[in-house]
């Protein structure tokens, strides 16, 4: 696969990605994106009023960033407690073996 190639499991969830990633950015994200995210309600009217009333709707258009503090909160919870590993238990049982190891040579 080339690098022009994109894998189909990627393009299936790539849109996604950007969705959360530009309201994890907040409004400004989102209102920058226009039509993507707010489309234009009379979209086939072509005229400057249209544009202008597109314009004021967009200005008065809300965007509540609940991802984002959804997201600060899962990473906060996930640090919440120390990690338990039962690698780290291994490690430590290695430890004390060696420490009981070296006290045997030396008696």
């Amino acid at each position: 696969m080339s690098v022009t190639n994109l894998n189909p499991e990627y393009q299936a969830v790539v849109d996604d990605w950007l969705l959360v990633n530009d309201c994890v950015n907040g409004e400004r994200k989102v209102k920058s994106k226009k039509q993507r995210y707010l489309p234009k309600p009379n979209a086939g009217d072509k005229s400057r009023e249209n544009e202008d009333r597109y314009t004021s709707y967009m200005a008065r258009a809300q965007f509540v960033n609940f991802t984002a503090r959804t997201k600060r909160a899962l990473v906060g919870s996930v640090f919440r407690k120390k990690p338990m590993s039962s690698y780290l238990m291994r490690l430590n049982i290695c430890e004390k073996t060696q420490a009981e190891a070296e006290l045997s040579w030396t008696i």
